[in-house]
């Protein structure tokens, strides 16, 4: 499998699905290791320092890395970093093929994958590509997923909420036109205007003119009968939730996480108070209304979207996913 720092083309380098090692982490005198997977649903270029060098504090890999730096197994962390212009179905695909890899030496004892915002969508779909094998190793984790799609991915939704917002302050007039096609002017420069963003749009939310590089599949058929079966029948895996709180607040200052705070300011404008500033919690529970077992209620953290950025959130979120390490690991 690649890495990005095996890409010769500039251009490419840092928009190129591929994988990071982050740390391998040696607690014991074993040869046996732990695979710990996070896709976050980003770029390589989104944390590139230049050169082969990442960012490990702003992607908030370095709490990752400290959190297992403490425990008793011998860790891997990866990364899983997205194309620009791929299908997701694909890159699932191809995640996929990478852990049935894995899993594949006797010496990997358990392989932990953090699929989180469109990546949890991802894992999701995961799961029917996995071997036998991968499937008794593994342990796969829907993070901050957006189910029924991503309104900022839905460019033709989010100028109508835009719209609705500003015009509620200043009513309907020539200004509050002017405004929101200024506020539509900078998401677009933000925005990928590519398959990254667009396959989890919100059905109806991209513009015509760009449909050729959107599939309607990967938001459409998350909850085929073939995923839910999967579960039902023993798959490990988890849906876990990202919700802000009154607490949240708090540890963003803390953290003095600029980004988190703008997360408080979306969750309060665009989602009424009920979502982690990105996605709706309705989205992220979506996939619960497909089970009446224990997948019926999902965890949720109270953090913003980017739970990696502040310690006490990322630690919540490893808690879980070391339980389920230690469960495997001496079934």
């Amino acid at each position: 499998m690649k890495s990005w720092r095996d890409i010769e083309n500039p251009k490419e380098k840092g928009i190129a699905l591929s994988t990071v090692t982050y740390g391998k982490l040696r607690n014991n005198e074993s040869n046996d290791v732990n695979y710990v997977i996070i896709a976050d649903g980003c770029k390589v270029n989104d944390f590139s320092l230049g050169g082969d060098k990442l960012d490990l504090a702003s992607n908030g890999a370095i709490n990752v890395l400290n959190y297992f730096r403490n425990k008793n197994e011998n860790y891997i962390v990866e990364a899983v970093f997205m194309d620009l212009h791929a299908p997701h179905m694909e890159e699932t695909k191809w995640l996929a093929s990478y852990i049935n890899e894995l899993a594949r030496n006797p010496r990997v004892k358990t392989i932990s994958f953090l699929g989180h915002s469109k990546c949890g969508v991802m894992a999701f779909h995961l799961l029917k590509f996995l071997t036998p094998l991968s499937m008794s190793k593994s342990y796969i984790y829907s993070v901050s997923s957006p189910y029924t799609g991503a309104l900022l991915a839905s460019p033709c939704f989010l100028r109508q909420e835009f719209q609705r917002i500003i015009e509620s302050k200043l009513g309907k007039c020539s200004l509050a036109d002017m405004v929101v096609e200024a506020l539509m002017g900078v998401y677009n420069m933000k925005f990928s205007n590519s398959q990254l963003d667009f396959d989890i749009s919100i059905p109806g939310g991209i513009p015509n003119e760009v449909k050729d590089i959107y599939d309607p599949s990967f938001i459409g058929e998350v909850f085929s009968e073939e995923n839910i079966s999967l579960v039902e029948n023993g798959a490990h895996w988890q849906n876990i939730c990202t919700a802000v709180d009154s607490n949240t607040l708090k540890e963003v200052m803390k953290a003095n996480d600029i980004l988190g705070l703008g997360f408080l300011i979306l969750n309060e404008c665009l989602f009424e108070g009920k979502s982690d500033g990105l996605v709706s919690l309705t989205s992220q529970k979506a996939v619960e209304k497909s089970f009446v077992d224990e997948h019926s209620q999902s965890k949720v953290i109270h953090s913003t979207h980017f739970l990696y950025k502040i310690p006490s959130f990322t630690a919540e979120l490893l808690d879980v996913v070391d339980d389920n390490i230690k469960r495997l690991s001496y079934k």
